[in-house]
């Protein structure tokens, strides 16, 4: 479907499953954490400072750390992180399948 143009008034429902109830989830969470865990480490944290090992959470932890030092670089740590993550669930939407 490569050049395929949808016009936004062809559209009149977006449904999102955040949950993998109408599609198979391919994500890799396991690799999204180690990607995560060394984008903090390149930050200058070790991620032994954090009280949580799920990525959303340690992505807020160490925000609040590295804006105590800066504002603007815990900002471009979040577009970083959020980056990363857009990334691996991109890629994994591309070999989805929707359930029968």
């Amino acid at each position: 479907m490569a050049g395929l143009r949808i016009k936004q008034s062809d559209i009149n429902t977006i449904i999102f499953d955040f949950d993998g109830t109408l599609a198979q989830l391919n994500i890799d969470f396991q690799k999204m954490r180690e990607v995560i865990a060394a984008l903090i480490l390149s930050y200058g944290i070790s991620k032994d400072r954090l009280s949580s090992n799920f990525v959303l959470e340690m992505i807020d932890e160490v925000c609040a750390i590295i804006s105590r030092r800066s504002i603007a670089e815990a900002r471009e740590f979040l577009v970083d992180a959020n980056t990363v993550i857009e990334n691996i669930e991109t890629d994994a939407a591309k070999n989805g399948e929707l359930f029968k």
